[in-house]
Formats: structure tokens, sequence, C-alpha cells
């Protein structure tokens, strides 16, 4: 739908000119997307209206441009869609069927376009189009068909095809004339006073699409279109370059540029120009119906920087060059490859040197030179590079070169060289270059001569005498017996015996020194220890040797050190001495750990009044029995008990301790009770501390017996010893005494169930009542069987009409301990539970 007032402004844009406008959807109508909006959907008795929220004002003149569709079915498909401006609102909607959604609206303008012939209102055969008023849509009532019907194409052919067909409607409010067009022929044509003589003097109406459908359907639709053109004012490019025009239009139509020269397609709405000079081109737009819109840009074209750099320029090393590049006033940046920012370089580097220039506009303009560096050829310096100490040697200048210098001072003729740094200046003869260069001339310096003044060497060993002397000096030893070679400076010697020998030093410049070294040869030593060692359990082995001053401490097999060791490990220990490294001597030692076992004595209970002898195993000697010494090959007991065995084994004469139990054959009180009282239906349990066997007066046999009949039970237990018996009487007796303690009171003054005391069947004894609260701590307490508890808290043990508070609701813990009276053995029982204290 194209909407415009005037010539390009389009009414229901949000801001863009193509930008969807805000919409009101009524029934069966909804947007598509992409301005497009769906009156009906192709289905039988739909109904839809679409209205615009932004008012027409009908004084001022518009025009409104549609792309229609209509559906696809001919002969089957209706019923149509009306362009109507009513004065009800945006949510008004009107009559399905034959009233296409416009029946009803009064006062209201509608542009009908019917697909349907409804004979009944005066239809064409052809899809028709006419002006109507009021919301009626009779042909054959001139008050209110306004203009048409006349069929919608001016061939008559058939709208229903599936396409979008074009509807344009213009109002001029001068002439008061209403035009439209459909698909580009203008169809319909009013003059009419439609603001006093339709809308009663209301200038801003609601305008919008309605549809219908009836027993037959179409899908039915429109969508905005628009005439705009955009084109910017103007377009600025540099020198040799392109940019692209682009016309934008919201609708399909043809483009036409002028003039053609610069640009690669004068008759496309994009095109890239590169004019040679600033060039105005204009755009002209025709839309389908031949209308036409033009649009102008200007095309500014820029000149491009020129930096205007010489080609080349030549450095000498270590010279810095200059260059300046030319830069319009307007200059918006200056770029070298090597990274600087202004007009003007300054620098060493060698190599193609640019730089690039952009001016305010963004043109940019390039130029480079050429820094070349000269390289002077290297002369041939002087082959002598060292002197002895206090030497000197007259040097000429190499070719190639003029203008000597030798640190500062000028020196045509050659070079008194001593030894040292120097710093050589000079002009190259070739480039023209200042040279300079720093000379060493180095002083040989004899380096001095090391040599320990004595060396110590095991019997049989060889050892290194280390000399360290001059590299370029050259040595002889003597004497040579011994040596491997005379002439080394470091040779090895394998002595006979201790001696001095001499190394005698020939240096580079001539010099000579000897020096000698006094060798002393070292016997092996012979550490010497016992074969083997037998340990008794607990004993520690002690192995020594003769202490040796200024030998290092012997090391031993365990890795500890020192002229003494100490220590019960089984196997070999053995020791290592070495007074030099590499000279050592060795012995072992094997020690073997004895096992001593203490005899086992097995002795028979003594009856009281008897006596035993007790032999000694076979396997120990030297027994003692108690400290007393015993050769009597065993030893005689007159009492049981305990006694302590000291021996020795035969083979190692290791001592070892046993001990001698004999156990007594006294017989034993069989702990039977004199009297034990019981209670009907309850069973007594006896239990006797004898091995047994043990038989009782009723026959029974064992040492635990279980009963629950009165009388009197005898038990006789039997040793080697004699026979010992022991009596019980058990009674029967009435048991119990009943306890009642209730589980809550309500100390609350109302005289009703108002204190608390447990209560029993029997006259009790040492009575004794605590209370104690949930945290442990006790709030009451009495003696007296008779006291009653009125849920107090008696505070310091003091009498209860003193200090006498209440405690709070809640649950109590109490403590009740009697003897029963019932029982002929005192027995005293102990009682608790809990109290709900509830007012």
């Amino acid at each position: 739908m194209r909407l415009a007032v005037g010539t390009l402004f389009v009414l229901c844009s949000l801001g863009s000119l193509l930008a969807q406008p805000v919409c009101t959807f009524v029934g069966d109508a909804l947007p598509l997307g992409g301005d497009c909006y769906q009156i009906t959907d192709n289905n039988e008795w739909e109904l839809g209206a679409v209205w615009f929220n932004d008012q027409l004002d009908l004084t001022q003149p518009f025009t409104i441009n549609v792309d229609v569709e209509l559906g696809s079915a001919d002969e089957t498909g209706a019923d149509g869609i009306v362009f109507v401006m009513q004065s009800l609102g945006p949510a008004a909607i009107g009559v399905a069927g034959g009233g296409l959604g416009f029946e009803g609206f009064n006062p209201s303008f509608g542009v009908e376009i019917d697909t349907w012939q409804n004979v009944d209102v005066g239809d064409p055969v052809a899809d028709h189009v006419a002006f109507l008023r009021d919301g009626i849509n009779l042909h054959t009532a001139p008050y209110f068909n306004l203009a048409g019907p006349v069929s919608a194409r001016l061939d008559g052919a058939n709208i229903e095809d599936g396409q979008p067909h074009q509807f344009k409607l213009e109002w001029d409010p001068v002439l008061q004339i209403m035009r439209f067009y459909f698909d580009c022929e203008q169809r319909l044509v009013l003059q009419e006073d439609i603001v006093g003589e339709i809308f009663n003097g209301q200038s801003d109406v609601w305008w919008g699409f309605t549809g219908s459908t009836g027993g037959s359907s179409n899908q039915q639709s429109v969508c905005i279109t628009s005439s705009a053109v955009g084109l910017p004012p103007e377009h600025a490019l540099c020198e040799g370059e392109a940019v692209e025009l682009i016309l934008e239009a919201a609708e399909e139509g043809t483009v036409s540029w002028d003039p053609v020269e610069g640009l690669s397609s004068p008759n496309s709405s994009s095109t890239m120009a590169s004019p040679d000079g600033s060039t105005l081109y204009t755009a002209t737009w025709t839309d389908v119906c031949g209308e036409t819109l033009t649009e102008e840009t200007w095309v500014e074209v820029e000149a491009l920087p020129e930096p205007d750099l010489q080609d080349s320029l030549s450095l000498c090393s270590g010279e810095d060059g200059q260059l300046t590049a030319q830069v319009p006033v307007d200059v918006a940046d200056i770029t070298w490859t090597d990274g600087t920012l202004t007009a003007d370089w300054t620098g060493s580097q060698t190599g193609w040197l640019g730089v690039t220039v952009e001016s305010a506009a963004g043109c940019v303009g390039t130029d480079s030179t050429l820094v070349v560096g000269l390289f002077p050829e290297e002369l041939d310096f002087f082959s002598v590079e060292t002197l002895c100490t206090g030497q000197d040697t007259l040097l000429p200048w190499p070719d190639g070169g003029g203008e000597w210098t030798v640190n500062g001072v000028a020196m045509p003729d050659g070079w008194l060289a001593q030894p040292g740094d120097a710093a050589l200046t000079y002009v190259d003869s070739a480039t023209g270059c200042p040279m300079d260069t720093l000379f060493s001339m180095d002083e040989i310096v004899i380096e001095p001569t090391v040599l320990a003044p004595g060396f110590e060497v095991c019997e049989g060993e060889s050892l290194t005498l280390e000399l360290t002397c001059d590299p370029a000096s050259s040595v002889s030893w003597s004497p040579e017996e011994g040596l491997s070679d005379p002439m080394a400076v470091q040779p090895e010697l394998t002595p006979a015996e201790s001696g001095v020998y001499t190394a005698t030093i020939a240096d580079q410049c001539g010099g000579t020194a000897a020096h000698s070294t006094e060798v002393q040869v070292v016997p092996l030593p012979t550490p010497e220890l016992p074969d083997s060692i037998t340990l008794c359990p607990g004993d520690v082995a002690e192995l020594s040797l003769t202490t040796e001053l200024g030998v290092p401490d012997p090391v031993w097999t365990d890795g500890t050190t020192g002229w003494t060791w100490q220590g019960d490990a089984a196997g070999w220990q053995a020791v290592a001495l070495a007074p030099l490294p590499g000279c050592t001597g060795a012995d072992s030692t094997w020690i073997t750990n004895a096992e001593a076992a203490a005899p086992v004595f097995q002795a028979d209970p003594l009856c009281p009044g008897d006596f035993a002898f007790i032999p000694f195993p076979a396997g120990w000697t030297d027994w003692t029995v108690d400290g007393t010494g015993e050769s009597a090959g065993g030893v005689t007991v007159m009492e049981p008990g305990n006694y302590v065995v000291q021996a020795a084994t035969e083979d190692e004469g290791c001592p070892v301790v046993a001990q001698l139990i004999v156990p007594s054959g006294a017989l034993p009180d069989l702990g039977l009770p004199e009297v034990v009282e019981f209670c009907p239906e309850q069973v007594v349990s006896l239990n006797l501390a004898v091995p047994g066997p043990v038989y009782w007066s009723d026959g029974v046999e064992g040492t635990s017996r279980q009963l629950n009949q009165p009388g009197t039970y005898t038990a006789s237990y039997s040793t080697d010893c004699g026979t010992v018996t022991g009596e019980v009487n058990l009674v029967e007796i009435p048991c119990g005494c009943t306890v009642f303690a209730p589980s809550a009171f309500t100390p609350d003054g109302d005289l009703i169930n108002d204190a608390w005391r447990p209560s029993f069947d029997c006259d009790v004894e040492e009575y004794s009542l605590k209370i104690y609260n949930r945290w442990g701590a006790l709030v009451w307490e009495t003696n007296n069987p008779e006291e009653f508890w009125t849920g107090g808290y008696r505070e310091d043990g003091r009498p209860l009409e003193e200090k006498l508070y209440f405690v709070r609701d809640g649950l109590y813990t109490f403590l009740l301990t009697f003897r029963d009276p019932t029982f002929r053995v005192r027995t005293v029982e102990r009682v608790t539970g809990h109290i709900q204290i509830i007012r």
C-alpha cells in the first residue's frame, strides 16, 4: 500500500519511508510481515478489517498506493475488499458475505473491489469496482452508489489470478475530486464535497481495508508500496577512484542516469561512478504505471597529494640522512614506512623508504626513495697481534686509507705499536667515508707456575704430579725413574720409595724456572679383628682397633665410624681403614646370636602336709632355686607356690630364668549362701566356682543349678586331697510392694488434683523422693511418704513454708527410693518416671 499526502509524504511512516505502519486488526485480519496484511484467509465466512491508527485529514491532498491480492479462485472465489474511510473508530467491523465488511458503517466512504456477482444488489458479471457511501453497497440506489460499478480492469479480465494488482486513490481537496486507478488505468472519478456531504463537516477520518468471504472464499490481502526514492545529495572520492551510487526505491521500476560518462551501469539503480572531474548526476525512476521521480547527487573528485621525494640518498655507515615530503595544507596524516609521522624524515635505515600522505578528504598519495648504504671494503690490517711485555714494533699502514690517527694523534708514516688498545681513524679512499676501528695488540703474559710442595701415595699405587704453568711453556722432570713421561706437564708417577722430584719450565719469552715437590710413600694398613664371636641373648659385642694419630676414623659395615664398634647384629661385621684415599686395609668378624631357651616344669597339685621332688630337665647346668644352688638333679618342695629357677645352657653357657609353679591341692570353698529367698514363680540360679564334677543331694550333677522349689540343697566336690560339701536353704516368700505414681496434676488452686505424691500398698521404709527439671536441677525433695508436692520450688533446702516458689508448666522427672518391708532380706527399690504439670 502506497500512501502519500501531496507528492511523496508517506502517511503511516514511523520514521522511515519503508517502516510498517501502526495498525489495529479486527476479526480475521492479521499481519503478514513486510508491510503486508491479510484481510481474510481462504476460509468460508471470514470477516476482517485493518485500520491505520494515524487518521486522514481530508482538508489535505493525498495519494494512496496499494498492491491488492484477491486470491487465485475465480468462479468459486469471493467476495472482495473495500477501502473505507469512516468516523466510527479503529475497532469497527461490518457484515460478512456480500457486505464485504463495509455494510453497516454510517457515515463512511468506500472504494469497493467486488469479485462475486450478487444480482440482487445490481452487480455486473465481471469483477468490478465502485464508489459507495454510508455502508450500503446497493448499486441500484444512486444516493449510496456514488460512481460505478465498472469492471476492475478496462479489459474486464479476471483479477482473482493470485497476482498483486496496483490500487491507486488520489484526493484533491481544492477541486474536491476523487480519482481511482486499477492496474495503472483510471476506473472511477467523483467530484463531491466528501467532508460536508458525507462526514457532516468532520475532516479527520479513520481509514483502512475491510473484506469478507461467504459460501465461497479467497485469501485476500493488501501490501503497502511507496513511490519514494532516495539518493544521498553528494559523494566524495579521490582522483582515480570509484564510488557506488545507489538509488533506493521501495517498489519495482526502471532507472536512468544522466550524464552517463564515468558510470559502469547507467540504467541500474546501483552504478559505480569514476568521473575525471567533479560531476552532478541525475537519477530518474519510472514506476510500472509510467510515473517518474528524480534525484540528484554531486560527486566531488579530490586531487591526490604528491610527496615528491628524490629518487635516491647515499649514506655512510653511522651517518643520518634527511628527506622532506611535500604535503597539502589540509594534510590529515603522514606515515613513513619506518613509522615516522612528520613531513621531515631523519634516519640511517637503508633500502626503499616510502611515505604515505593523506589529505583531509581522505585522498592518499605515496612516493619512495632508495636509501643506499656506502660500505667501504675491509682493509688488511697488521699481522702482528701479540708482543711480550716491554716489546714494540713499527707497523706500516695498509693501502686504501688516508689521514690516519692513533688515539687522536696523526701518524701518516706508520705506527710504533706496543701492547694494549689503540683507537685508529682514517678516511676510506674509495667512498670518502670516515672510518674508525679499535685495534688491540695483546700483551703476552706468562701464567704463573704452581706445584704442590708435597704428595702422598699408597704403597704400590700411582699418582699424577699436578703441575700448572703457561700453556706455551716446555717442561722436563728429574729424576726420570717411575715417571710415565718426563717431558709431560703432569706425568703419572709410580714411586718405589719416597723422594723429591723437580720440574724445569722454559716459557715463550725465553725465561726458565725450576720447581720441586716431595713424594711420600705410605704403607698399606693391616687392621686385626677376631675371627668370630658368639653372643647370648641380651649381650653386645665390642670390636676395637688401635688408634693411629692423623688417620681418618675406620668405617664399619653398618656405616658407623670410630676405633671401637658395639652391636648385636648377626653375620659378618667388617672394618675398613684408609690413611689415604684408595689406600685401604680391611678385616672382618663373624657374629653368632645364640638361642637360650628356658626350661619348662610340670608339677602336680600338692596336698596339705605332703612334699614332692621335681627333677631338672636335660640341657642346662648350674641350677639355683630361689637363689639356692641345687646339685641333686632336682629340687624337693614342701609347700605349693611359685619358685624362681636359674640355670645356664650346656652348649653356650647362656644364663636363663624359669618359673616352677606348684599348685595347691587344698579343698576349695563351694561359695553357697546359707539362705536364698525367692518370690513365687521366680527361678534361683546357683553357680559354683569349682571345675567339677559336683554332686547334689537330689541326685543332680553339675556346677550350675536353676531352682524354683523351697528346700535344703547339699553339694559335694572331691579331689585327690579329699571331699568338700556345701549347703543352701531356699525359702519362698511373698514379694513386692506395688507403687502407683500419677503422670500429671493441675496445681491451679481449684482443689481438684492440686497435689501429687506416689502411693503404695505397703508401709515403705527408708523413703526418699526427688523432683528434677528438664535440665537436671533439683527443685523439690522429701523423706516423708505422706507429704504431697504442690508444684513448688524449695530453695536451699529450707522448710516448706519458707522461700517457696512455683515452677513453670512442663515435664519433670522424679526419683523414688524405698526399702520393701515384705522381703526378709533387706531390699531397696528404685523407681523413676515423669510428671506433667498443667495449669
